[in-house]
């Protein structure tokens, strides 16, 4: 019998009852803490969830992890990368992550931050064509919204950012097709176009060799002098020490933040203090149907993998991003 470790807590009692029903001729069990997880990997042929060099190390008959989120990292360690076990993200279940961008983005487009500054401080100052930070109130009618990494989050991204009219320019690590919403479809080598041209740009890349600190101080000096630089991605994909210099010499206008090098933030962090900054605890993936959707994803694949057919999301471990045509570059 197939044995099933669910090593998360996205899912609850309720869900693993109804893998349960739905897969009869597996066993399923769930541990969360170390110590049981250990115990209960040793004979999983399957693990839903997180795992690090102990765990995989005693997981002696272990063919496939699902991870629970989209990011990758923690699996990449040597062991791991270079075994035969396949590796499958959440990508797809994210819509929240692509709400959270574009909230970030008509923040600074309708500077909502001054004003909810101006609230808490009892103060009525319109202050509409003033320039704040180099930055005019506007509408993002017109404005050029470039993406970095058209994945599945990159998608929806563009797409309602088209919605609010927008001329949207993207990156991929391998450029296909161009959906009817991407204006222009660039490869990696790309990235430097879409930085000069772009009002907003939004990071949605995840963390690989390639994209550690792909933006740095020669990138951020590309940018428009009020350009917003939002991350949703990984904190690692920006170079930190460069983007507080170019906010404090306003080489760009703003940044909208929600993952950072080192979280939580830490409080000293000259980041907190900047007016042109917004910061969000890692939260813009966060929603109520989460669980509900990577129940969704993971009965999907557990009955492709049973069938042997292609799984939804793999991964390439080496490189720690979509492995091919059922795959996502997204965060």
């Amino acid at each position: 019998m197939m044995k099933i470790l669910v090593a998360t807590d996205h899912l609850d009692n309720e869900h693993i009852q109804r893998l349960r029903k739905a897969f009869p001729t597996v066993e399923f069990t769930q541990a969360v803490d170390q110590a049981a997880i250990l115990k209960e990997a040793s004979s999983a042929d399957v693990i839903l969830g997180g795992m690090n060099p102990e765990v995989f190390a005693v997981a002696k008959n272990l063919k496939w992890v699902q991870s629970s989120g989209a990011g990758v990292e923690r699996f990449q360690f040597p062991a791991f990368i270079n075994s035969k076990v396949i590796l499958t993200n959440a990508s797809g279940i994210h819509n929240s992550v692509s709400e959270h961008a574009l909230g970030l983005i008509l923040a600074f487009g309708r500077r909502l931050s001054m004003y909810i500054r101006f609230q808490s401080e009892h103060k009525w100052d319109r202050r509409e064509f003033e320039p704040w930070h180099g930055l005019f109130i506007d509408e993002l009618m017109g404005k050029v919204l470039g993406i970095i990494g058209l994945g599945h989050i990159g998608h929806e991204i563009a797409r309602k950012g088209k919605c609010f009219g927008m001329t949207v320019i993207a990156t991929k690590r391998s450029p296909v097709s161009k959906p009817a919403y991407v204006d222009e479809l660039l490869p990696p080598k790309g990235l430097g176009d879409l930085l000069r041209r772009s009002d907003f740009v939004v990071i949605c890349v995840p963390i690989t060799t390639e994209t550690h600190h792909l933006i740095g101080e020669k990138e951020l000096r590309m940018m428009k002098k009020n350009a917003i630089l939002i991350n949703i991605g990984r904190g690692d994909v920006i170079e930190k020490d460069s983007l507080i210099k170019a906010l404090k010499e306003r080489w760009i206008a703003g940044a909208g933040l929600d993952v950072f090098e080192t979280e939580p933030l830490p409080s000293e962090s000259e980041l907190w203090d900047f007016e042109n900054v917004i910061i969000t605890p890692h939260v813009a993936g966060s929603t109520p149907h989460y669980s509900e959707r990577l129940y969704d994803l993971f009965v999907e694949n557990l009955k492709r993998f049973n069938e042997r057919r292609p799984l939804i999301n793999v991964i390439d471990k080496k490189i720690g991003a979509g492995a091919g045509p059922y795959s996502s570059d997204a965060r």
